[in-house]
C-alpha cells in the first residue's frame, strides 16, 4: 500500500517579488554581501532563500508584493 506524502513536504520553493519603490535598476547586497539584482523596479528571490527574504524585508525601500 502507498503512503501519501504530507503536503508541502517536497514542494518546491515559489518565487516572491519585491517592488523597489526607488529605482527602476540596481544591485544591492545582503549583509554577507550576496547580490540582488533589480530590474524593472522588481527583484525576485525564492521562498526558501531566507537571508534574501529578511534583507528585503526589513529594508525600507523594498515592499513585498502579494
Amino acid at each position: 500500500m502507498a503512503t501519501k506524502k504530507a503536503e508541502g513536504a517536497d514542494a518546491a520553493p515559489v518565487t516572491i517579488t519585491y517592488l523597489d519603490k526607488c529605482y527602476s535598476q540596481r544591485t544591492v547586497h545582503t549583509g554577507s554581501m550576496r547580490t540582488l539584482r533589480v530590474v524593472g523596479a522588481r527583484v525576485e528571490v525564492k521562498s526558501d532563500d531566507e537571508e534574501a527574504l529578511a534583507f528585503l524585508d526589513q529594508h525600507a525601500e523594498f515592499e513585498r508584493l502579494e
